[in-house]
């Protein structure tokens, strides 16, 4: 029955391979663990997404590196993964994790002659020259340093972090570190354990001065394969703080921290192979990735008071209905920075402000005064500026023309309402004076006036404004006394010719007599 299944695989995957042989560019993933591992997925869905965006042909190959039978199944996985490069021309295979690319070291030693090896993990051992030169890779670089200065900041009185990574058992010799971080002794400990219990019980208690940093588990006491679910319900169980170093348990239950972004990783490996596939220049063959982000849980840094603004670093909550003071940490960090300089600013403008308020007042005082000047002046007086704009009149202009609606208006504007006509009526009053363009006058059945216009042009300094000052000045009297004494003038010369006329006369018959 056994061989039948097998059988019944491997004529699968030929009809496969044979089906999308002729595909362009062919991509081989072969994944360490089986398809649905967390890990896995988050690497591998954005790779296939991007590849299936260019339409490359890709395919994938799950090794479930953490089957209790691992020899056999590996000898099945080796069948197949060898019929598949017979069958499809791979330009490119890619290793995810540390298992699959010593599964490629193991049983395909001799790449042929154009196909690249990728691999994405966290360590790479030294191969032979032929198939490292083949070799591209992003080696995850887990931050236990930056996370164990992290811890500290959060708790200042932590003297031990336990650090929890695989499947280590207590028949090894302990191993622990001592850092030394803002002149604080904090002991690091590779966790050991017997079984799983051992390791719950452990941490079944909080205690102030002590934390856990979790990098992975995979296998229980009996070397069977853990599940994500399984490894949640050990961390829940813990109660004291629990640290991770990568997105693959954030928002299950630990608090957070600096973490690899195993998403962008999933998209750093499909950019690469598509630039390997277009034949571009790639600076660096391994690189080391050390784009962390920073995620907590909002429950768990609610529930050990911890503050994640004293980072002073952007960062994410999971598993929260956020504030806007806590949505918006960054911007609220650089307005705070920044409020001295606003602070500097705004009593600047506040004491513009009084200023131009002071200068305000003085200005209102003293065109109150300017008015009272001027209605104290008995001739007409009106104040225009450079647009022909009438600024302000004295109370005799405005019995000068009776239309005190002028004010703040122009001429044009004027004529726009409708009030040509009793400009016009207005304007046909007053008529120049014998022909003298500097003065008019208004002559009716009860009225004769004569005014002097007097015009002054301004220029003011402070506010760069300009205009004209007109004065109308009544000259009535002065023209009326003018007029009489010019008649009496002509009056005189005329009875003097009379005179002068009657003595001829009289002169002519003084002749004649004798």
């Amino acid at each position: 029955m056994k061989f039948n299944f097998n059988s019944f695989l491997i004529f699968t995957l030929l009809c496969i391979c044979f089906v999308e042989s002729h595909a362009k560019n062919n991509i081989l993933i072969i994944s360490s663990y089986t398809k649905g591992n967390t890990l896995s997925d988050k690497i591998t869905n954005p790779i296939l997404k991007n590849l299936n965006k260019n339409n490359i042909h890709s395919n994938i190959i799950y090794l479930n590196s953490l089957r209790k039978n691992k020899k056999k199944y590996e000898e099945l996985i080796k069948k197949l993964f060898l019929i598949e490069l017979d069958t499809i021309n791979y330009d490119i295979l890619v290793a995810i994790d540390d298992a699959a690319y010593e599964f490629l070291k193991r049983n395909y030693k001799k790449p042929k002659e154009n196909q690249k090896i990728v691999f994405v993990g966290n360590k790479i051992s030294n191969p032979e020259n032929t198939f490292f030169d083949k070799t591209y890779g992003i080696i995850k670089d887990v931050d236990i340093l930056g996370n164990v200065s992290l811890i500290q900041k959060f708790f200042p009185d932590i003297k031990k972090i336990h650090i929890i990574n695989n499947n280590l058992t207590s028949t090894q010799n302990s191993n622990y570190k001592i850092f030394n971080i803002n002149n604080k002794e904090i002991k690091v400990i590779f966790q050991l354990y017997d079984n799983l219990n051992s390791l719950k019980y452990r941490f079944n208690k909080f205690k102030k001065d002590e934390a856990v940093l979790f990098i992975k588990l995979q296998k229980d006491e009996n070397n069977e394969l853990l599940l994500f679910n399984h490894i949640k319900k050990i961390l829940n169980s813990f109660k004291i703080p629990i640290f991770i170093t990568d997105t693959i348990y954030s928002g299950q239950s630990p608090i957070g921290g600096k973490l690899i972004d195993i998403g962008s990783i999933g998209e750093q490996i499909s950019s690469l192979l598509i630039k390997i596939l277009n034949n571009k220049k790639i600076e660096e063959k391994i690189t080391f990735n050390k784009d962390y982000i920073y995620i907590f849980d909002y429950e768990k840094v609610k529930e050990f008071n911890v503050n994640p603004l004293i980072l002073h670093k952007p960062f994410t909550y999971v598993n929260s209905y956020l504030s806007i003071f806590e949505k918006d940490n960054i911007l609220i960090n650089f307005v705070f920075i920044i409020s001295p300089f606003l602070l500097i600013v705004i009593f600047l403008l506040l004491y513009i402000l009084f200023f131009k308020i002071k200068n305000k007042k003085i200005i209102e005082q003293r065109l109150k005064v300017d008015k009272v000047l001027l209605d104290a002046i008995k001739t007409p007086v009106v104040w225009q500026n450079d647009k022909g704009e009438i600024i302000n009149s004295n109370s005799e202009f405005s019995e000068f023309l009776e239309l005190t609606f002028l004010k703040k208006t122009t001429l044009k504007e004027f004529l726009k309402n409708n009030n040509f006509n009793l400009l016009l009526e207005k304007l046909r009053t007053y008529n120049k004076y014998k022909n003298n363009p500097d003065e008019i006058a208004l002559i009716s059945d009860n009225t004769y006036k004569i005014y002097f216009i007097n015009e002054t042009e301004y220029y003011e300094g402070i506010f760069n404004t300009k205009g004209k000052f007109t004065v109308f000045a009544d000259i009535t009297k002065e023209r009326l006394t003018l007029e009489e004494k010019i008649k009496n003038q002509e009056f005189m010369i005329q009875q003097s010719k009379l005179a002068e006329i009657g003595e001829i006369f009289s002169s002519i018959a003084h002749q004649w007599k004798t």
